[in-house]
């Protein structure tokens, strides 16, 4: 988890159709913000507390409060039919109501198609949720989406942060000028005081009858002063004499008041120290008592949800549906209820069961979906049959939460770029982590390795949902030591796609802010990380780069539907693809450079010829976006990589299809969440997949190679 920004932030949602979304929220809030700083309702409070009271104090604390908005939101009804935003006891209500009212930075959050309501549609106390600016958070862009909300997010805490300290510097002077104020009145009242004990001494006062009379002068000087220092600075001088007793009560109601109103467990311990046996001792100690325990039942009920989560994973994407309901029995009352019940369901319509696979193939097989047929294999005897199954992959390599994958010239190597600011090396053979390569600030798009193998480049940065833009990150390092060399400074937004050339010495990247309009596709020099050029052509952000084999041309990919064909040389646009129904999220060239792959938001890929532009076949087979592509060496088969939402349950796809005839050979199986980037090893033979699931996957593609020659 990386460092966020000082602040909390408050999730408000519906439990519904929108616990899914809140819940990817929050798993990618976590990604930037530490787990202290995210409250998110119920899921939140440990068993035993006063729920209003812990909203109250949360709403109170909080920086910035998301109200997730859904479909139903506005219209969500209770069990006798009325509309819940109406009753004034509803917690949704009561949460955003007095988020407004506290003057909270409140966002609507827009998810699952909901609409921003009118003013005229909702209760009185919320009305003025309906003039906030929202952020739309959509499945098939929920990467970008979240990011343009991060960034708001931080601007907003950022600026809270700033007043704070604003407010503390100020209070920082007040309070200098108060000690000096004060000191001015001590050293007065000591001047007082040395003149009136002179004064005595001359009179034959004893210096008992002395001490005893500047005692009474000092306590007379303070005792309607509300200075704990003071108070103490007294009973050191004067101990045992005739005012500690009263000083004593007055400096013990003092430090009373602060654990009185706030209670936290430190100032009630730092009372207790001061005052094993005062007056309000015993209260402190219940008090602590509860707190304590209030505060071990919540770290009991993260380490619930962590299991609870852990256990999920290991039947997300079960084909056994006894695994799932003995998941349901041990977790009733889970986060993960409404996923397993729907994983049943979709397990219970799916065309094989495994009571069918065990009665027509016996033990001793295993059998997977290929092309519309059924393929048997041996297995090794005792092992699970579901087991093979679900996940098909060689080797599963326990990573961060990935968001991209560059394989190294000679197959050894695997690099990744991830959501938590840093790239990782990995020795395939092994699944050994080799070295982290720190140094962006924000979350890394897009890696691509040189094709010597000796350095790589990647994108990331990010830019606001609220009108500001931080600038886009290019990076250049050693593979050998992890050290950067460079960075590439000129984008001004989120650096979204990086490719370099045959060569090794260009490179084009591509990004661009959904929020602010930048669209931005740049040709850069490595060697000395000069910008060559910029490309100029796209209506939208650009989302996927390439550049051809040669090094002649170059291809990209964009939110406005389009692949455009440049020339490297003169920068010039040579052409334009059209035929996609959605955003294209990914291009590659086919090795020979004379064809080209295309992903999309629209469910399909599509093979287009480079020199007419004409889209030749479109493949069909995904049931969610397609976000990433892969070509193996000989351009003969691809494979494809995306996620799907069924049921509220996210879902990994990954397909491998036989180019010239737009088949599909085989759809792999294991990951949970959705693949957000793929590669193919150097000979071919293998291929690594990274997810949201926070995986990084070796899967064996010779078996069906043969089937594509």
């Amino acid at each position: 988890m990386a460092g966020g920004p000082a602040g909390k932030i408050f999730i408000n949602y519906r439990r519904g159709e929108d616990s899914a979304a809140a819940g990817r929220l929050y798993d990618r809030l976590e990604q930037d913000f530490a787990k202290d700083d995210l409250f998110m309702d119920v899921d939140d409070i440990a068993a035993g507390q006063d729920f209003v009271a812990v909203l109250e104090r949360q709403l109170a604390g909080c920086d910035a409060f998301l109200a997730v908005i859904g479909r139903s939101w506005l219209d969500a009804k209770d069990a006798e039919g009325n509309r819940r935003l109406d009753n004034p006891n509803d917690f949704v209500r009561i949460e955003i109501a007095s988020a407004l009212r506290l003057g909270k930075r409140v966002i609507p959050v827009l998810v699952n198609d909901g609409r921003m309501p009118s003013a005229d549609a909702l209760p009185e106390p919320l009305k003025p949720l309906s003039r906030r600016n929202a952020v739309r958070l959509t499945h098939e862009r929920f990467k970008a989406d979240a990011h343009g909300l991060l960034n708001g997010l931080k601007a907003a805490l950022a600026e809270a942060e700033a007043e704070r300290a604003a407010h503390t510097e100020s209070e920082r002077r007040a309070a200098e000028a108060a000690r000096k104020a004060r000191e001015a009145e001590e050293e007065a009242r000591a001047a007082q005081v040395a003149r009136e004990t002179a004064e005595r001494a001359k009179a034959g006062l004893t210096p008992e009858e002395i001490r005893k009379a500047e005692e009474l002068a000092n306590w007379d000087f303070i005792k309607d002063r509300r200075n704990a220092e003071d108070l103490r600075d007294h009973l050191a001088r004067f101990a045992g004499g005739a005012t500690d007793r009263y000083a004593r009560a007055k400096l013990e109601a003092l430090v009373w008041a602060n654990p009185a109103t706030q209670g936290s467990i430190e100032t009630l311990r730092t009372y207790l120290d001061e005052f094993p046996k005062g007056d309000n001792a015993g209260a402190a100690k219940t008090r602590l008592e509860v707190l304590e325990r209030e505060r071990d039942a919540a770290q009991v009920a993260k380490e619930e949800k962590r299991a609870e989560t852990e256990a999920w994973a290991k039947v997300a994407a079960s084909a056994e549906i006894v695994n799932i309901e003995a998941f349901l029995k041990e977790w009733p009352k889970g986060v993960h209820v409404a996923d397993a019940k729907a994983r049943i369901r979709e397990l219970r319509g799916s065309r094989f069961s495994r009571r069918g696979v065990l009665k027509g193939f016996g033990i001793g097989a295993v059998v997977t979906a290929t092309g519309g047929s059924i393929v048997s294999s041996a297995i090794t005897p005792g092992e699970f049959i579901w087991r093979k199954l679900h996940d098909q992959s060689v080797r599963t390599f326990t990573a961060h939460m990935v968001h991209s994958v560059a394989i190294s010239p000679d197959g050894r190597t695997a690099l990744l770029g991830s959501w938590d600011k840093t790239l990782k090396l990995w020795d395939i053979a092994s699944g050994r982590e080799i070295r982290s390569f720190t140094g962006h600030t924000s979350s890394v798009h897009s890696v691509v390795i040189s094709p010597d193998g000796r350095y790589a480049l990647s994108s990331g940065g990010a830019s606001s949902g609220f009108g500001e833009l931080t600038s886009g990150e290019l990076k250049l390092w050693d593979i050998a030591s992890g050290r950067e060399i460079r960075s590439f400074s000129g984008h001004k937004a989120d650096v979204n796609s990086v490719s370099i050339s045959s060569d090794g010495r260009t490179a084009l990247s591509g990004g661009g802010d959904v929020y602010s309009s930048v669209i931005e596709l740049k040709l850069w020099d490595i060697a000395s990380g000069r910008e060559l050029r910029s490309l100029t052509g796209h209506t939208d952000i650009v989302l996927s780069v390439a550049i051809s084999p040669d090094g002649r041309s170059a291809l990209s990919g964009s939110r406005d539907k389009t692949l455009k064909l440049w020339d490297i040389g003169s920068g010039r646009m040579l052409r334009s693809f059209t035929g996609h129904t959605n955003a294209v999220l990914s291009v590659v060239f086919s090795p020979d450079g004379r064809a080209a792959l295309s992903g999309s938001s629209d469910h399909t890929l599509k093979l287009w010829d480079i020199a007419s532009s004409r889209e030749t076949s479109s493949f069909t087979g995904h049931t969610g976006l397609v976000e990433s592509i892969a070509v193996s060496p000989d351009g003969r088969i691809a494979l494809s990589a995306g996620g799907i939402n069924s049921n509220g349950v996210l879902l990994g796809e990954l397909k491998l299809w036989h180019i010239a005839s737009g088949r599909e050979l085989h759809a792999f199986t294991g990951h949970t969440w959705p693949v957000s980037s793929v590669a193919i090893s150097p000979d071919g033979r293998t291929a690594l997949s990274c997810s949201e699931d926070q995986t990084l996957k070796l899967w064996d593609l010779s078996p069906y190679t043969a089937a594509a020659r």
